[in-house]
């Protein structure tokens, strides 16, 4: 990890795939241990899809996602993957307007799923960490939980430093927050600043040339949570 924001994998040549209309277990046929894999489809399958197939790779695993947004009938795939035994845990990173946006989705969500594995914040990453001894799978996607008949891509490591890198910055934002659906709180937007500041600033500052003599440390850009409308 170079200054605590920059990972840097070991080179290995990706497998693409171009999946128009095909499956998830088609997109994901020949990625195995120790792959990584780029893909963009139209939407005809999703996050929870992904997490399936990768299950059915790794075996019985721990998984985490993160989504902005989740469908019930994809939250209830998770549950039926949890209760057959292919999960060994979940946990649930998702964004705090989720309980606003859909309180009847989330409402039977807390009942598959209970309120000690699922946490809100200013989300919107889609990554899905599915581990165990042999597998560390990590997921990037544009891909929330549902399906969405539109462009979307996918990036797929099983590379247990990543993993590590994922988990850490995951524990440190759900440790600074109260589970279950929490939305709208002091805490939500504290916990949301304080994340992603582990390392020691400092010690990690990097100097960039901008050209023209100026470097980025000259530059004074504000407050970086200071901002006007943004899309979802």
């Amino acid at each position: 990890m170079a200054g605590g924001f920059t990972h840097k994998l070991n080179p290995q040549a990706p497998l693409f795939a171009t999946v128009p209309f095909q499956t998830a277990e088609y997109a994901l046929s020949d990625f195995g241990k120790g792959d990584r894999i780029s893909g963009v489809t139209k939407g005809q399958f999703s996050l929870i899809d992904i997490i399936r197939v990768l299950l059915g790779k790794s075996g019985p695993a721990h998984v985490w996602f993160t989504s902005w947004t989740a469908g019930i009938r994809d939250a209830r795939t998770a549950a039926w993957l949890l209760q057959n035994g292919s999960m060994l845990s979940l946990k649930i990173l998702t964004d705090q307007t989720f309980p606003t946006r859909q309180p009847k989705y989330c409402l039977e969500i807390l009942k598959m799923f209970g309120d000690r594995s699922i946490w809100c914040s200013n989300v919107h990453c889609k990554i899905a960490l599915i581990h165990n001894d042999e597998f560390s799978f990590v997921v990037r996607s544009s891909m929330n939980l549902n399906k969405n008949k539109r462009f979307e891509q996918f990036d797929i490591d099983d590379c247990s430093s990543l993993l590590a890198w994922w988990m850490a910055h995951l524990e440190d934002i759900v440790g600074r927050l109260d589970p279950g659906f929490k939305f709208g709180s002091s805490k939500v937007e504290r916990a949301f600043r304080a994340s992603l500041k582990k390392v020691d600033e400092e010690k990690n500052k990097k100097t960039i040339d901008l050209g023209f003599g100026i470097q980025e440390s000259d530059l004074d850009l504000g407050d970086p949570f200071d901002f006007v409308g943004g899309d979802r």
